[in-house]
């Protein structure tokens, strides 16, 4: 996002991240280095995945956040992290991150973890496997349909 907001992050027990701090040479995963880190420059995380913002304003501007979940994600080698941003209009989003994974989320999920606790983080979770299962399957599918458009293709 390009606009002020929060940033909340939360890492379960257990997890472990090979540290890092973001600079503004940070590189992606595929070697690839986006425009500008602006709001994750000097950002620090931990081998037990917490986040450290360096010392700025309440609200901030975290451009790439999409990018720097990806990033964490590549250091990651087990636990989750949880990312929540609330803008300055109060809408939310954030990510829940694992090694290799990134599933992004809005408000309504959130409510519903924030409204009924553990058994809302529960829910969370299920749904989360329920539509990571979904998506491989669409893309399943998808791949079929691509297969079988190449074969008519080469069959004409």
């Amino acid at each position: 996002m390009g606009y002020y907001s929060t940033l909340t992050a939360e890492a379960e027990k257990g997890t472990t991240v090979e540290p890092f701090i973001v600079t503004e040479y940070q590189t992606l995963p595929d070697g690839s280095k986006p425009d500008c880190w602006f709001g994750w420059e000097g950002v620090s995380v931990d081998e037990r995945g917490n986040i450290e913002e360096p010392a700025s304003d309440y609200y901030q501007k975290w451009y790439n956040d999409d990018l720097f979940v990806q990033l964490l994600a590549s250091r990651m080698k087990s636990g989750r992290i949880t990312l929540h941003f609330e803008g300055e209009d109060y809408s939310r989003w954030g990510y829940v991150v694992e090694p290799d994974a990134v599933v992004e989320f809005a408000d309504c999920v959130q409510d519903l973890v924030n409204y009924s606790g553990s058994k809302g983080k529960d829910l969370f979770r299920r749904l989360l496997d329920e539509a990571s299962e979904h998506y491989q399957r669409k893309s399943e599918e998808l791949q079929q349909k691509k297969l079988s458009l190449d074969e008519d293709q080469n069959a004409a």
